[in-house]
């Protein structure tokens, strides 16, 4: 669990020592906006309390009109696929994120899971046998990159971030690479 947060001051030193390169490209670097990264790093990680962060959108920075689908709909053995036409309303393009699983909005039994075993190559489904403890499941989100916590293993876009795109596990991703780096939106449709 080598990039799991493990905690609030951790984790807000983490996150605000990569956001200004993330945010380089596009020259933001007001204190405004740094405020409303940490404020939005708390909401993920759910460090206050019993929160949880609900209604995630998961967006491609290649592209960020394509966003994460369970493609064909929510159910056991969906593959994930970047699609044009999600909204924070359509509960198969939004996730929750709660003890390190990334569970469907519309079935919370569902969650992601590195099918066959978090191995490059993996394709990414939704799974209905997903527990905290099993190492497929268990997400982590440092450097805008989605890893899988035990085998730090990156969700990439494989092939390119297009509509279609199958979603995988690699070994070959950093947060330079943005079929490997993604956006997150809440559930009022801003940029966390």
């Amino acid at each position: 669990m080598k990039h799991r947060i493990r905690s609030l001051t951790e984790g807000i030193v983490g996150y605000c020592q990569w956001m200004p390169v993330r945010l380089a490209h596009i020259g933001v670097y007001t204190k405004s906006t740094m405020f409303a990264m940490v404020i939005s790093l708390i909401f993920l990680t759910g460090m206050i309390g019993n929160a949880h962060a609900g209604g995630m959108v998961l967006l491609s920075d290649t592209n960020l009109s394509l966003a994460v689908n369970a493609y064909g709909g929510a159910k056991n053995g969906t593959t994930l696929e970047l699609v044009s036409n999600c909204t924070p309303y359509n509960t198969d393009c939004t996730f929750t994120y709660h003890d390190g699983m990334l569970l469907s909005d519309t079935n919370p039994s569902l969650a992601i899971s590195a099918y066959s075993g978090a191995r490059n190559g993996a394709l990414l489904e939704l799974v209905n046998n997903c527990t905290p403890s099993n190492p497929d499941c268990v997400w982590s989100f440092f450097n805008g990159e989605w890893l899988n916590t035990y085998s730090g293993l990156a969700v990439n876009a494989y092939g390119g971030a297009k509509f279609g795109t199958k979603l995988e596990l690699v070994n070959n991703c950093s947060p330079y690479l943005s079929d490997c780096t993604w956006a997150i939106t809440n559930y009022v449709g801003g940029l966390l």
